[in-house]
């Protein structure tokens, strides 16, 4: 039986390597204005890492929310949410589990503004690189590279 130290602790835990990730990703922004291959392959390598015992900590989380659900006896079809939980809790506790909660959502979102600038920034490098090859090919009827000998 799951409780709600255990539940927090895998929370804090999720916490910490999701601002990891958040790190790992404003260095590839980096990399990417800075025009840093090397940093960016091993930036991507170290997201690569850091995925795996995230994955793993979100399903340990499901697991001790579906097992909390039963223990307060609470029907649902859909995916129990934090907040139902919390409200059932003793307010000490909910205090805990939401303080952890909102610290996770906070990285969570700015790890989604930092994935749709850089989405924007390789997309913009992607058509700089596009516009340069119709420019050198005159509209890509010449061949880049002479192959013939």
């Amino acid at each position: 039986m799951a409780t709600i130290e255990q539940f927090t602790e895998v929370l804090k835990t999720q916490t910490e390597l999701t601002s990891a990730l958040l790190d790992v990703l404003q260095e590839q922004q980096q990399a990417i204005i800075h025009f840093q291959d090397a940093s960016l392959a091993a930036a991507i390598e170290r997201q690569q890492q850091l995925m795996k015992p995230i994955e793993s900590l979100e399903k340990e989380c499901v697991k001790i929310i579906h097992e909390f659900s039963r223990e307060l006896h609470i029907d649902s079809l859909e995916p129990l949410r934090l907040s139902v939980l919390t409200n059932r809790l003793p307010a000490e506790e909910a205090a805990r589990v939401n303080k952890c909660g909102k610290k996770l959502r906070s990285v969570i979102e700015k790890i989604c503004t930092v994935n749709s600038q850089n989405k924007i920034l390789l997309d913009n490098s992607l058509r700089f690189i596009k516009h340069n090859l119709r420019i050198m090919t005159d509209g890509y009827t010449k061949k880049l590279i002479d192959t013939t000998m």
